[in-house]
């Protein structure tokens, strides 16, 4: 029920956050943050690193790099304090998706959606009718798709909630 939801501790809150950071030693922090990303038990879903370009005046610009980050939950605020030691953070915001109350109907349902599958299941095996077993399948079927969504929704959240998304932009600076 909703009351016990809201004391439980038990939240299933989505997490992200962005940092965007400075650096005179761009390839030693961007090894920095591969690294610490493993030590910390995640993973590099994607990333973009520019290099240098000669521009019309003759003259380098500077490299950049993305990344979009999967830290586990719990090494998540530890994980976006180790920043100041990589560079010069310019920015970091982080924040959190509380989705508990979504996250249990969605459950709630699915646990329904199974218990009417189980007792059309039962009728079906008694049902004599051609008429009647057609009819039942056509609900089967129904019941199923939504089965499948619920289950695909609750697993993508259990993801989503076990590994914060932390997107990262470096920028090399000379000075």
């Amino acid at each position: 029920d909703v009351d016990s939801v809201s004391t439980s501790t038990n939240r299933k809150v989505i997490k992200s956050g962005y940092i965007e950071m400075e650096t005179k030693v761009f390839d030693q922090a961007i090894n920095e943050i591969v690294i610490r990303t493993s030590i910390a038990g995640g993973y590099v879903e994607g990333s973009n690193i520019t290099g240098r370009r000669i521009n019309s005046k003759g003259s380098s610009e500077n490299r950049s790099a993305s990344f979009k980050l999967r830290i586990p939950q719990s090494r998540f605020e530890d994980f976006l304090l180790e920043f100041g030691n990589i560079g010069n953070v310019i920015l970091n915001r982080s924040g959190g998706d509380d989705i508990t109350f979504r996250y249990y109907d969605n459950e709630a349902r699915l646990k329904t959606l199974e218990i009417q599958e189980d007792r059309l299941l039962e009728i079906l095996k008694k049902g004599e009718k051609v008429e009647d077993i057609i009819e039942l399948e056509r609900e089967l079927s129904n019941i199923r798709y939504e089965i499948e969504n619920l289950t695909g929704t609750l697993k993508k959240w259990d993801d989503l909630i076990s590994y914060a998304t932390l997107d990262v932009q470096v920028y090399e600076v000379q000075e």
